[in-house]
């Protein structure tokens, strides 16, 4: 997943220099408190500058759409003032010496400001199938099936490697035959069988 992606970098960063680099992550559950958000911000505030002043460390924030939330659908003050204060640490990391992972199954819920272009280094899909290329797989895939199973088919499969796509038709075609497949069959697919098949490999 994810975190075995950051350690691969930290290790390979630790072989490529002799400096030694740590791997540090920050679940968004690190954010969560009680305070008010005037001290929650403060508090931040005093971690990121505590953070610019390491050296050599891969920072991990998973999870980042709940950091930088989409401030256009965030009705809540204190998300969208966490939000643009996520946004002036990222300016600011460009000066470090560390690298920052932020990682993300829901980049559509990311801020628009988070995610344009020139922001990140790098940006890097881990391989889940384009949109369009989604829609031409179930319609070629599953051209038998109805308009209300190809939509449900799409909100499952997205953020599904190519691997992951036949799969899981693999998996429909031995468990339930038929390929005129209903609305239940998927969802009992994702909600039972697919993660018990998962589990199992």
């Amino acid at each position: 997943g994810k975190t075995t992606i950051v350690e691969g970098i930290t290790n390979y960063l630790n072989k490529l220099t002799v400096s030694n680099w740590s791997m540090i992550t920050f679940p968004p559950s690190l954010f969560l408190t009680n305070d008010s958000y005037s001290e929650v911000l403060k508090n931040v505030e005093i971690l990121f500058d505590t953070i610019l002043e390491l050296d050599n460390c891969v920072f991990f924030f998973d999870e980042a759409e709940e950091l930088i939330r989409k401030r256009s659908d965030d009705n809540l003050r204190f998300g969208r003032m966490f939000t643009a204060s996520m946004l002036l640490f990222l300016n600011r990391i460009k000066k470090s010496n560390s690298v920052f992972v932020f990682a993300t199954n829901y980049i559509n819920k990311m801020d628009e400001a988070a995610i344009r272009k020139g922001r990140f280094s790098i940006r890097k899909g881990l391989g889940w199938v384009k949109e369009d290329d989604l829609i031409n797989f179930i319609n070629r895939e599953f051209k038998a099936c109805s308009k209300d199973v190809k939509d449900v088919l799409y909100d499952r499969l997205k953020f599904k490697t190519i691997k992951e796509l036949f799969d899981i038709k693999q998996k429909l075609k031995i468990d339930y035959k038929s390929p005129n497949y209903s609305v239940s069959d998927i969802n009992d697919l994702f909600d039972n069988n697919w993660k018990r098949y998962i589990s199992d490999n």
